[in-house]
This record gives C-alpha cells, structure tokens and sequence, in this order.
C-alpha cells in the first residue's frame, strides 16, 4: 500500500533467527569449551538502523526438555553491537533465572488428547521452554558510529538450546503504529479521509457556483432597471430639451416679430412727422 510507503519510516521491524556457535574442547570429543554466541550481519539481512527511530530489542531462546536445563540456576545474556572495524559500541547485559518446569502430569494428558492438534502445529508444544528477555526499549543509533553487525551471547556452557529468534521493533507514535500494525483498516480510514475532502472541495465548488450564478442574475437584473430608468431619464430629458428648443424657438420669433413692429411703427411715425412738415411748409409759401 502506497500510503504505508509515504507516511512511514524505513526499517520498522526486524526478525532474524540465533544460530549459537561455539569452540569445542581439544581435548574432549563434545566438550563446549566457550559461551554459545549469535553473530548477525546486517548488511547480508539488508538492515540497517534508523539513526531517528528508537528500537526495542528482544530476544526469545527455545529450550529443550533435558534436564540439565532444570538445574541451571542464574545465568547472564549479553547483546551488543559491532561498527564496521569490529569494535563494540553498546552492550546490554541481562540476568536469566529457569525455573523448574510444572505441571508434568497435565502436560502429558494435554498432549495425548489433542495430539492431532499438536502433529499439525496447530497447538504449540507443551513441553516447549521458550526463554523471553527484554534487552531495552530505548536503543537508538549512533550517527557517527554505524551498527554493522549484532552479537547475542548466552554466559552458560551447559544450557542446551533448541533455537532462538532476535526480534528488533521501532518504537512509533500513535498513527505511525496505526498504519504499521493496521494496514488494511489505515488503508480504508485513509481512503475514506481523503473521499471526504474530495467531495467537500466539490460541494464548495458547486455551492460558489450556485451562489456566483445567483448573484449575477441579481446583478444583471439592476443592472438591466437601472439601465431602462436611465433610458428613460435621458428620453424625458431630450423630450425637455426639444421643448425648451421650440419655446426657445417661438420665443425668439416673437421677439423678431416685436422688433420687425416696432421698427415700422417707428418708420411710419417718421414718415408722417416728414409728411406733416412738408405740409406745412406749402401752406407758409
């Protein structure tokens, strides 16, 4: 899943299995003459640890039913990490007490009743012993110094180990480990998270729209009565502006007309004065 790539950091978890060597006595045919050690390379796992994550680190040892096993006592196991020129950089050390394994009879009437169950793996053994130790919870990476290679040391020549399993987990925030334990249902949440905000921007989109197409009907409707009541303003104003010419018209005709009068009124007072005199003149000679 794409998500799972995107979102979370590399090198979450690892799992690899103990295989517990040791030197032998010269001396004796099977004689363990040294700790049983576990070396892992990591870059033959192709692992490497994440200088920003912490890790924790733990470690489970499948014993057999001897009975050596039962009288071990206390004994101590060692995990360290090896940089690349073979020198240690951190060591953690654990003390291991066995207890004497229980319950015989029980464990023997299990195991014959639901033997099928147990031929077929489906049950685990119950004469299984399995060793569980917690190393820490808190390892981080040094930057300067590069984990090449892992050591896990049982400090007990006697103990007789079936195998072992090293188990090394990051330690992650809430979503991290949602997305990392939970994939499929991450997968739906996150699927279902981003539908979600899909269908919201497209509910915005279509909402904008309805209200932009809204507002523009509103608008080009003023806009359409704003224009008629400015034609209409601008027909009465012209119709004003025509009457105003005619009266402006007329007026200044019969302001002609009183002139054109008057002038010949004043003409004809000038001619009959001019006639009078002459008149006058005739009857003194």
């Amino acid at each position: 899943m794409y998500h799972r790539i995107l979102l979370l950091p590399t090198m979450i978890s690892f799992k690899s299995p103990l295989n517990f060597i040791f030197l032998t006595c010269p001396d004796e045919l099977s004689g363990v003459c040294s700790f049983p050690t576990a070396t892992i390379h990591l870059a033959e796992e192709n692992w490497y640890f994440n200088p920003t994550l912490k890790y924790e680190v733990n470690v489970a040892i499948e014993l057999t039913n001897a009975n050596v096993n039962d009288h071990l006592g206390m004994f101590q196991l060692i995990y360290e990490t090896i940089d690349e020129e073979g020198k240690k950089i951190v060591s953690y050390h654990r003390s291991v007490f066995l207890k004497k394994s229980g319950y015989v009879f029980v464990k023997q009437v299990a195991f014959f009743l639901f033997y099928p169950l147990y031929y077929f793996q489906i049950l685990s053994d119950p004469y299984a012993r399995t060793l569980r130790v917690s190393f820490t919870d808190r390892f981080k990476e040094i930057q300067s110094r590069t984990t090449s290679a892992i050591v896990v040391q049982l400090q007990n020549k006697f103990l007789e180990i079936e195998s072992g399993v090293i188990m090394v987990e990051a330690k992650l925030g809430f979503m991290s480990s949602f997305l990392f334990y939970w994939p499929f249902i991450s997968g739906i949440v996150i699927f279902i998270f981003i539908s979600s905000i899909g269908v919201s921007f497209l509910l915005i989109f279509w909402f904008w729209r309805g209200f932009s197409m809204i507002f523009h009907k509103y608008t080009s409707m003023n806009y359409a009565d704003i224009k008629n009541d400015t034609n209409a303003l601008l027909a009465s104003s012209t119709f004003q502006t025509k009457e105003d010419e005619k009266y402006s018209e007329s007026y200044s005709l019969a302001q002609s007309s009183i002139k054109c009068s008057s002038t010949q009124y004043d003409s004809m007072i000038k001619f009959y004065l001019r006639h009078r005199r002459r008149r006058s003149t005739k009857s003194e000679n």
